[in-house]
């Protein structure tokens, strides 16, 4: 059975976020779903998950793909601790602004296209893990459309 094409942007863009430079040193993995134990949080996770994908017929032989990937940072902090939570803000920017305009060497070729907010997480952040779990969590939705896909 073939892989679906999502799961090679989501590993192509893990294996982009791994072997970048960021402000703060990062762990990344490809995840089917964002889920650690406390302990595991101690220094920065970056899972990339592959969310959705939209399909739309644009005519007799066209069609228009998208493959929605979510980029969720974790970490445990003190949560009235602003300088770390700042950190992080700053941290999941940085990720973002790298991936503006990324293109994937997967077959086809993905290029991203724009980032979406997640329900939970529309500060940037989700306020509910941060003030019960102490625990610093974003998720964005980032948007790549396969080459050769109008």
């Amino acid at each position: 059975m073939a892989d679906h094409p999502i799961i090679d942007v989501a590993t192509a863009l893990a294996t982009w976020l791994a072997a970048q430079t960021f402000s703060a040193t990062i762990a990344v993995a490809r995840r089917s779903v964002v889920r650690f134990d406390l302990p595991d949080l101690a220094t920065c996770q970056v899972s990339v998950v592959p969310a959705d994908w939209e399909e739309t017929v644009l005519g007799r032989r066209a069609c228009k793909r998208s493959f929605l990937i979510d980029v969720a940072v974790q970490q445990k902090v003190d949560a009235d601790d602003l300088t770390v939570t700042d950190a992080l803000m700053g941290l999941v920017w940085e990720i973002e602004q790298a991936m503006k305009f990324l293109r994937l060497t997967t077959t086809p070729a993905a290029q991203w296209i724009g980032v979406a907010k997640v329900p939970g997480s529309e500060a940037g952040y989700a306020p509910q893990h941060l003030a019960e779990l102490r625990t610093f969590t974003s998720i964005r939705r980032h948007t790549f459309v396969p080459e050769g896909t109008a």
